[in-house]
């Protein structure tokens, strides 16, 4: 592909063609990629990302997979794929307007971005109990805890 920023946004487009529900699995796809930029996944590659024919020859997308947080391991690590151009310094103002592309309607991409700015506390939780080393964890908190912000109507 010749323009690497067009292929999340592609993708989006792909789903709109080819899934049997679109706008169901424009939105797992919007759920994904806002997760995988929340916990500091930066290597969310296009390839992590398949179509697959079901049973009942409904095309959806596949499962999740590689949903780790590289920023532990490798710092300021950028998102692989682009959001609307962009690798990082991304915000709530910047995902709503990908979801306008992927023509997912606002109030349900707000939902998104609400809930997953919402789950910090949870995550923070989650994060304290792990195995990772103390200095991980505290980086891992404060990532998600930016990065919620960033997702607030009021990062905006």
């Amino acid at each position: 592909m010749k323009n690497r920023s067009a292929e999340i946004r592609l993708d989006g487009k792909l789903l709109q063609k080819y899934a049997s529900e679109p706008l169901v699995e424009i939105l797992k796809f919007y759920r994904l990629l806002v997760f995988a930029w929340w916990s500091g996944n930066g290597d969310m590659h296009l390839k992590n990302f398949s179509l697959l024919v079901d049973e009942q020859g409904l095309v959806r997308l596949t499962p999740a997979y590689d949903l780790v947080c590289t920023r532990l391991v490798i710092a300021n690590d950028p998102l692989a794929l682009p959001v609307m151009g962009k690798k990082d310094n991304i915000d709530r103002k910047l995902w709503l307007k990908f979801a306008e592309y992927c023509r997912l309607p606002e109030r349900i991409a707000s939902r998104v971005l609400d809930a997953q700015a919402a789950a910090v506390t949870e995550a923070a939780s989650l994060i304290d109990r792990c195995f990772l080393p103390a200095e991980h964890k505290a980086q891992y908190r404060q990532l998600i805890e930016e990065r919620s912000a960033q997702l607030t109507p009021t990062a905006e």
